[in-house]
């Protein structure tokens, strides 16, 4: 500490660190948390690059600086004398703001614990930081959010009483406005629809003249000015419909001086009241005895706007009768949801059902869009965000209308889903969506889909012929959300006659209003339990309160309609019985999209087995492969040996014959199994056909007629010609076997563009353009449940001995190993039709010029050349090695990936080539190739397997030049293939 300035501060800095280990060190460089070390005089010792970035200084800035300069003055104080006591306390935790590089301040929550030496003098304090401003943040929105909250719940209550008024409720909102923002005056005021003037309810005492709001005057008048705008301060809010506040009034240019005897205007706020665009009240507050902020403006905006839902209540039950009360008391009992929502998204009007469906209050929902109701945790936000989007095109004259199912979590955590539509109406002479909802929980969890119902109404037209034109409104929108309901509704009384009926309804019963009334209900929609005992309107008679049934309705014109009812006993104001109110929902739809479902399921599980049938025919293939290598091998070697023995000679070739035979078997299974090793090339489907006309004609026989008809010019394909041959030939033999007594077979080639084509045999619908190879005969045909299994393996009609049951299992593999699908169209006496769709390769072939094959040699001797063998199964392993070294090889074996990548680390420089397979027990053998050609780009290479993995791209051999012996192999190609690499030739 014997320097001066930042040098000696840095140096004690080292000191401190260089009492620290490595590990320490890292991890305070690493630490999301700022550490700070301050020694004695509170002289920064060291700080982390956390600490750095929290307080925008460089380390260098900060070293030798008092810590206290990074604190506000008033904060300086308790730090200091803190600090000046050097005693060793325990460690102490508070928060602390500090002041950022840009002069912003820092809430942090600060750890402290004393520095001591190793005798106990104090050395200094070491702090960790942690930056809790945005915490700070969120909880004071969270804060605000609460009191703003819990002061409308309240407000809602006076709200829903009829007897309270809009003086009323204008002066609790004042009362809480001031106390929201501690401002001394203020006023809550109403626009005159008819004069424009702005009316206030209710004023403090703003005269220095002791002016009051008298009780019996109610209100107090602020006309426009002669040019139409509102004057002064409180005008600007109405003129501009934003809202402001100002601590400055003097100098805002909408100021104009106070009237004689008004108090001093030192601090001002004013909030525009709106209902949807228009503007229809405000909110003036004054002298707070502080400075506004934008919390008291976010605040009282919340106000306003429960304000302007009061002054639409005012407006709309102002010069309400008697008759339109109980029209809104039935909308607002009915157990349907329905909810009216503004151009801006926000809910404007709704029913209990809504309230008690979301299981919260009123003032919870009303004035508030989906998304805001969607963090409240009752829909999924990405689910309420699509809603905004569709609610927009409905504006947007995209949709006419919108029906979808949407799903609620309400407040008790059980999960609903309702059926819900919507569509545009005037609604106070503004264009808002009218929304309908219907419960169909009960309907969902039984597969089906629950009807709803609408409660009942007296009839509109009597009504409305006594009532003035504000209630014939209420009465038109109330009969357009019946006629606008998704589900058919007919009133029926206890003769029968339909009294009332829906638009739906009549689109359903596909009838005119005019015919549908005072029909009989049995005549226009009946259902199997009319005239029986289970009648509704004899159940609901005999006390039954509500019923819920599926139904086949049969209308006039005698057409069938599923549908789910729901029934309810429909009352008069002296609570008799008038009959029974129907709801129906045509569920038709509901049921084809089940039995779709249901299809859709069969298929996935048909191709769910194939998968797993073909992971086992692979693995089973791929375990025989290496047994008859070992097999063919030691027969080979046998052979060899046994020349002048005639009697074991043939002997060993039986065995070689049916080793070659149980490999072609094998062959089949990796075929089905899709792991088959390809040797895939551009191809004409046509020349492959025509090579193969006359032996095609030869294996059917003379009394079944082959017919080709292939389209000319043909696109190629990318496919292994030998594997397509095998799959025409095995549908050919299927062909011919369902021909017992003769008949025709047409083999025929297409192309074909597919635009998101339903094929019956895939899942998912297919585009692309494909090569169609089609083989029909018309011979016995198969049942459905034949057609479900033919590529199942083993699966076959034919007699014990007849059959493997792998021919179409095998076409089945070759396909789908060439990216292609099998549609097979059949019945029992029609024939069949198999079409095998091949992606296209958009090019045509101008031969048919076919692929030369090399020409086998037979060299086996070596010259002393080190082979590394790479092979997990151990007989296989003591095979290769022993037929090279009776072949003048020297051979290294490895068992696994970890050994083999050892031995060629140490033995690189002796080893000429490595012969590894594909496929072993840690590992795969494409990245041992990897690795040694990583060592040694030139090394030589020779690869074996019984079967492609899904990782294995033929295309790697071809371009790192590594040959591919096929397993089982004969020992001949295997001494030909290895003294070919190291030799050439």
């Amino acid at each position: 500490m014997g320097q001066s300035g930042t040098e000696g501060k840095k140096g004690g800095n080292q000191g401190h660190l260089s009492q620290i280990g490595d590990f320490h060190k890292n991890l305070l460089l690493c630490m999301s948390e700022g550490v700070w070390v301050i020694d004695p005089d509170a002289a920064t010792v060291y700080v982390n690059p956390a600490m750095c970035a929290m307080l925008g200084y460089s380390e260098e800035e900060m070293i030798g600086v008092s810590f206290y300069k990074f604190q506000p003055e008033a904060c300086r104080k308790d730090a200091a004398e803190r600090l000046s006591e050097r005693k060793p306390e325990a460690s102490t935790e508070r928060e602390l703001v500090f002041i950022h590089k840009d002069g912003r301040e820092i809430a942090a929550a600060v750890k402290t614990a004393p520095i001591l030496s190793p005798d106990g003098e104090f050395r200094g304090v070491v702090s960790t930081v942690r930056d809790i401003s945005e915490e700070k943040k969120k909880q004071h929105f969270t804060n605000r959010e609460n009191r703003i909250n819990q002061i409308l719940s309240d407000l809602y209550i006076p709200l829903t009483d009829p007897k309270v008024i809009i003086f009323d409720i204008a002066k609790i909102i004042l009362q809480h406005a001031r106390d929201i923002t501690g401002s001394k005056y203020g006023f809550v005021s109403e626009l005159d629809e008819s004069t424009g003037d702005n009316v206030a309810h209710t004023m403090s005492k703003m005269m220095a003249s002791g002016y009051e709001m008298k009780e019996n005057t109610r209100e107090v008048r602020f006309p426009r000015g002669d040019d139409g705008k509102y004057p002064a301060l409180w005008g600007h809010a109405l003129n501009t419909g934003e809202a402001f506040y100002t601590n400055d009034p003097d100098s805002h240019p909408s100021s104009k001086g106070l009237p004689d005897g008004h108090i001093p205007v030192e601090k001002f706020l004013a909030v525009p009241v709106k209902l949807g665009d228009e503007i229809v009240g405000e909110i003036v507050l004054a002298n707070p005895g502080r400075d506004y902020n934008d919390d008291d403006l976010y605040s009282i905006i919340r106000l306003g706007e429960f304000f302007g839902i009061t002054i639409q209540r005012n407006r709309m039950f102002s010069d309400i009768s008697d008759s339109e009360l109980l029209l809104h008391q039935v909308f607002d009992n009915s157990p349907i949801r329905i909810y009216v929502k503004d151009s801006g998204g926000k809910i404007i009007l709704a029913n209990k059902a809504l309230f008690e469906n979301y299981g919260i209050e009123a003032d919870e929902i009303i004035g508030k869009t989906i998304l805001e109701l969607s963090q409240l945790g009752l829909m999924k936000i990405e689910d309420a965000e699509q809603v905004e989007r569709e609610e927009r095109d409905l504006y947007s004259g995209k949709r006419k209308f919108l029906i979808y199912k949407e799903c609620l979590t309400p407040r008790d955590g059980k999960v609903r889903w309702f059926r819900t539509q919507k569509s545009l109406f005037s609604y106070h002479d503004e264009i808002c969506i009218l929304g309908v909802s219907m419960d169909i929980t009960q309907l969902r969890e039984q597969e089906e889909e629950l009807g709803r119902q609408l409660e009942r109404y007296e009839d509109l037209q009597q009504v409305l012929e006594n009532k003035d034109q504000k209630i014939y409104e209420t009465y038109y929108q109330l009969n357009q959300i019946f006629n606008s309901s998704p589900v058919g509704m007919s009133l029926v009384d206890k003769e029968f006659n339909i009294l009332m009926a829906n638009e739906t309804y009549c689109k359903l019963t596909n009838m005119d209003l005019k015919n549908v009334i005072q029909s009989k209900c049995y005549e226009v929609f009946r259902s199997e339990s009319c005239f029986t005992k289970n009648c509704c309107l004899k159940l609901t008679q005999g006390g039954e309160k509500k019923l819920e049934r599926q139904s086949l309705m049969e209308r006039r014109d005698e057409q069938k309609i599923p549908c789910y009812v729901v029934s309810q006993p429909f009352f008069d104001f002296h609570g008799e019985l008038i009959g029974v109110v129907h709801a129906y929902q045509d569920i038709s739809q509901i049921l084809k999209a089940q039995d779709d479902l249901k299809n859709k399921e069969l298929q996935l599980y048909q191709s769910q087995k194939m998968e797993a049938i073909g992971r086992l025919a692979g693995g089973i293939a791929h375990d025989f492969n290496n047994l008859l290598t070992i097999i063919k091998g030691y027969t080979e070697l046998l052979l060899l040996k046994s020349a002048g023995d005639k009697e074991m000679s043939e002997g060993l070739n039986e065995i070689f014959k049916a080793s070659s035979s149980a490999a072609s078997l094998t062959g089949q299974l990796l075929a089905f199994s899709r792991k088959q090793i390809l040797d895939f090339k551009v191809l004409d489907l046509n020349h492959i056909l025509k090579d193969m006309e006359k032996m095609l004609r030869r294996m059917v026989g003379e009394n079944i007629t082959v017919e080709i008809q292939l389209k000319s010019p043909m696109t190629s394909i990318r496919a292994d010609s030998s594997q397509i041959e095998q799959v025409v030939m095995n549908l050919i033999v299927n062909a011919h076997d369902a021909l017992p007594n003769g008949g025709s077979i047409t083999i025929s080639t297409r192309t074909e563009l597919l635009e998101n084509r339903t094929i019956p045999s895939v899942t998912h619908p297919v585009t692309g353009e494909y090569v169609i190879l089609r083989i029909e005969d018309n011979g016995e045909g198969m049942s459905r449940e034949t057609v479900d299994k033919v590529f199942e393996p083993f699966f076959t009609t034919k007699r014990p001995g007849e059959g493997t049951g792998l021919g179409l299992p095998t076409v089945f593999g070759i396909v789908k190993q060439h990216d292609g699908f099998i549609h097979v169209m059949s019945e029992v006496g029609t024939g069949s039709v198999f079409e095998i769709y091949f992606p296209a390769f958009n090019t045509i072939l101008a031969g048919n010029a076919a692929p030369e094959k090399a020409e086998k040699k037979w060299t086996i001797r070596g010259k002393g050349e080190t082979v590394l063998v790479v092979e997990d199964e151990l007989p296989l392993s003591e095979f290769v090695r022993r037929v090279l070294e009776d072949n003048f090889y020297r051979v290294l074996t490895a068992g696994n990936l970890a050994e083999a990548k050892e031995i060629y680390l140490h033995k690189k420089s002796e080893i000429s080539l490595v012969f590894t397979d594909l496929v072993l027990t840690d590992g795969f053998g494409m990245d041992y190739i990897l690795f040694v050609r990583s060592i040694d780009p030139a090394s030589k290479i020779i690869a074996t397997s019984g079967y492609v993995d899904k990782q294995l791209d033929q295309n790697f051999f071809i371009d790192q030049g590594i040959p591919f012996i096929k397993k089982p192999y004969e020992v001949s190609l295997l001494l030909d293939t290895v003294h070919r690499i190291l030799h050439g030739g």
